[in-house]
This record gives C-alpha cells, sequence and structure tokens, in this order.
C-alpha cells in the first residue's frame, strides 16, 4: 500500500540530526526537508531513540 519501502517512527528520545531542502529529482517537487542521522536506524530504535510504528495504522 506504501510504496517505496514506507515506514514511520515515533521519536523517544531527542537525538541530533542534520536537516536540509529537499531538491526536486526524478520528476518531483522537492521543497521538503530531508533528514540525515548520525546512527543507524536499527542502532536509535536498539537504544530507545525511536520506535517503529504501524504505518497501516497511522496513515490513510
Amino acid at each position: 500500500r506504501y510504496p517505496y519501502n514506507y515506514h514511520v517512527y515515533t521519536v523517544i528520545k531527542p537525538l541530533e540530526v542534520l536537516a536540509g531542502p529537499i531538491a526536486p529529482w526524478f520528476g518531483q517537487a522537492g521543497a521538503g526537508v530531508q533528514y540525515k542521522l548520525y546512527q543507524s536506524v536499527g542502532t536509535l530504535i536498539t537504544n530507545g531513540y525511536l520506535r517503529r510504528e504501524d504505518a497501516s495504522v497511522l496513515l490513510p
């Protein structure tokens, strides 16, 4: 139902990320915000920073 291997997470504890604008690419408008994590998602889940959510329940 959600393309492109879509995942949803809740941030449990504050964490440092690098944020920047999304450039237009592949026929998409861009103009959003993208985030670069300094650790892997798996590590952030293991250390209690992120919790994986069920996207089918949270999104229309």
